[in-house]
């Protein structure tokens, strides 16, 4: 077996392990025309003009000066049967911790909000390698958002990390997306109203790559986007990633075909959204034998996106990972160049 094959298989073991002890996945299949009906700006709204922010506390470490910040989600559910039970009951995804990371003695013009992985326990991988990582390789200030879901942000009955972000309750799951979006959208507001920097990127890694391709359908303002081992088509991520192997069991125990999710995925996002920035300043580093975001998918969308870039690295989903440091550098140019475009009203 090709090794790089084997790790991303590997990884998925291991997180069917961990599905096992999910349970009380909710069938909200009946809501899902609400969304299918919805306009754009309704399913993707635009954040408040002043978000509500607050300083926390401030530390050195290894060079770098970190700084955390606490946010206020303005993310609403869709379904009005759901808001009052939001505000009740799910009172940890109403705020949201980010972390700055800049290199101690600098001040930096630019800077990007970086979007983690999904399943990722809390934020020690983000505080001690991606944030300090990505900080160095592009001499910027890093704003290191906290998904809903993960971390201090799960919500009870959560039995790990983002069990309940993509799940076979897809009402949930497009609220998880809807949110992430959304708060991602409100830091780089927060960072348009502060008048620190001239130009503002975006970055994610896995699921946090594909939340950072759908900002860039509905975002004009970022500089450039980079969604690393991430696309858009998450239907089609659930139906061949082996680490969405629980939550297609339970799409099958609740009779939902994988054809009706490709269905729903295409009305809500695939045919809906066009770049909201030049295409050009899009780029997506890929793995070509990633079995999670498989590159048929990333070729499929640099069709509908004439113009997108693509980076591709030898190796699965896992492996492509470990060449991020190079890959950041060889990149540099771009970003740099594409930096250059100012993050603007809207």
């Amino acid at each position: 077996m090709d090794l790089h094959i084997g790790i991303d298989k590997l990884f998925g073991f291991m997180a069917r392990v961990q599905q096992l002890r999910v349970r009380g996945v909710e069938d909200t299949q009946h809501w899902m025309p609400l969304y299918q009906g919805a306009p754009l700006a309704s399913l993707f709204p635009a954040p408040e003009a002043r978000p509500w922010a607050r300083k926390g506390r401030r530390l050195q470490r290894a060079g770098m000066h970190i700084q955390s910040y606490l946010f206020k989600s303005g993310h609403l559910p869709l379904h009005p049967r759901k808001i009052e039970r939001y505000k009740r009951s799910y009172q940890s995804l109403h705020l949201f911790r980010v972390c700055r990371f800049r290199k101690s003695g600098t001040r930096p013009k630019r800077a990007m909000i970086y979007l983690p992985p999904w399943m990722q326990p809390g934020s020690l991988l983000d505080d001690l390698y991606f944030g300090p990582l990505y900080a160095r390789a592009l001499d910027c200030d890093v704003y290191c958002l906290q998904l809903a879901h993960h971390g201090q942000r799960q919500i009870p009955g959560s039995s790990y990390d983002g069990a309940h972000f993509v799940s076979a309750n897809l009402a949930m799951t497009y609220e998880a997306i809807r949110q992430s979006v959304l708060d991602a959208r409100t830091v780089l507001q927060f960072l348009e109203n502060s008048g620190r920097y001239s130009s503002v990127g975006l970055s994610g890694i896995s699921l946090g790559g594909s939340l950072a391709m759908l900002c860039a359908g509905v975002e004009s303002r970022f500089s450039w986007v980079l969604p690393v081992v991430g696309h858009m088509d998450v239907a089609d991520i659930i139906e061949h990633a082996p680490i969405m192997a629980g939550v297609r069991r339970d799409l099958q125990r609740f009779g939902i075909p994988l054809s009706e999710l490709h269905r729903l995925n295409r009305e809500l996002v695939l045919e809906r959204l066009q770049p909201a920035l030049p295409a050009n300043q899009i780029c997506v580093v890929a793995g070509d034998r990633d079995l999670f975001q498989r590159p048929q998918a990333i070729h499929e969308q640099m069709e509908r996106w004439p113009g997108m870039r693509c980076e591709w690295l030898p190796g699965g989903h896992i492996s492509a990972l470990g060449q991020l440091p190079r890959t950041l550098q060889s990149l540099r140019p771009w970003l740099l160049a594409s930096g250059s475009r100012k993050i603007r009203a809207v």
